[in-house]
């Protein structure tokens, strides 16, 4: 992804010698949060951390000990229930609890090699669970539910939100203390309108990139070149992104699903009378979609899918459309081979049977 600005700290001194000599271990307790509205790119930001992390190299076989991957591992902790959390963090002996059969790392251990774990939108991490973590923190131990035996805990937090902190804090949603923990480092990511303020060329960079991730592995050229037509044709070159990235990508994959654009009066420049220099004449007619073609367009984004995995609906959608290899590649601007590559049976079934509901 094309950098993003941060106006607080870098990841690293400035001074070099100061890291240099400071090593990589003692980077441990240099916690990080992430600052920035929603869709701005807060996550990409932690994993780049977490890949960038220093990782020790075998001398006998020059490789490294582990893969470098395997440094990041996100987390949502709002989706974990209260009986459990310390269980799945911290992870638990055979026997700990009912239903423990075996021993499990929690989700908290990455190993005596450490990482960065990322805790997306600290705002909805309930503050008991902000109790365990500073505890961890504090002490940099994991004790596993049921065991007498501690591990090191030598991994970075990176927390993220879009929320006020001071309000978090007043509110009692936030711990003062688990935050002043955290916030050693502390960074921030502009809205998407800012950054193309200051570089509108940007757009075009931002573009390429979330076309190369859907055309993968080809070239992401003709979506790019068929989105930025698209913008310029819609007149949204200077439109505010108030979605920010996550809005821009959900436009790049809006092109590639229809050929022309987002869904009519679900795309860019809908809201609130469309995008600045539109005009009236040029906006979209209403969509006159099936029954069958909304359960379709539903069943492409159920379930908060990967952009690899929305590529492989869209493909499977429009193979059970047309049946034709060729005219799939041409609509989606890639490659047969991809089109091939990314066709599911099974899902080419289940999009036939919604699109039979309107008679397709």
């Amino acid at each position: 992804m094309p950098p993003i600005s941060c106006t607080e700290t870098s990841q690293y001194p400035d001074d070099l010698r100061i890291h240099l000599s400071s090593g990589p271990d003692r980077l441990r307790d240099v916690h990080t949060l992430v600052l920035g509205p929603t869709g701005s790119g807060k996550e990409p930001v932690a994993r780049a951390i977490g890949l960038s992390c220093h990782v020790a190299v075998d001398a006998t076989t020059g490789e490294f000990v582990r893969p470098y991957q395997e440094r990041y591992r996100a987390l949502n902790l709002a989706a974990k229930t209260d009986t459990l959390i310390e269980a799945e963090l911290l992870g638990y002996k055979r026997g700990a609890f009912t239903g423990a059969t075996e021993d499990r790392e929690g989700d908290l251990d990455l190993g005596p090699e450490g990482g960065v774990i990322f805790l997306d939108e600290l705002a909805e991490i309930r503050p008991s669970t902000q109790v365990l973590l500073l505890r961890v923190l504090e002490a940099h131990e994991l004790q596993p539910v049921g065991s007498r035996k501690t591990r090191p805990f030598t991994s970075r937090i990176v927390a993220g939100t879009h929320e006020d902190l001071d309000k978090l804090v007043a509110e009692r949603r936030l711990r003062e203390d688990f935050l002043h923990r955290i916030k050693a480092n502390v960074l921030r990511t502009p809205p998407l309108r800012l950054v193309l303020d200051q570089a509108p060329e940007d757009l075009a960079l931002y573009v390429r990139f979330f076309a190369d991730r859907a055309s993968s592995p080809d070239p992401g050229d003709a979506l790019a070149a068929k989105t930025m037509r698209y913008l310029d044709r819609k007149k949204l070159q200077n439109y505010g992104w108030p979605g920010n990235l996550r809005e821009l990508q959900k436009c790049v994959l809006g092109v590639m699903a229809r050929g022309k654009g987002p869904l009519d009066g679900d795309g860019p420049g809908s809201r609130r009378g469309g995008a600045p220099g539109a005009r009236k004449s040029e906006a979209p007619p209403p969509s006159r979609s099936t029954p069958g073609e909304m359960a379709a367009q539903r069943a492409l984004v159920a379930g908060a899918p990967s952009l690899s995995e929305i590529t492989r609906r869209l493909v499977a959608w429009r193979y059970a459309e047309s049946h034709n290899v060729r005219e799939v590649a041409r609509g989606l601007g890639i490659s047969r081979n991809t089109v091939r590559s990314k066709l599911d049976d099974t899902l080419v079934a289940e999009f036939e049977a919604l699109l039979r509901k309107s008679g397709r």
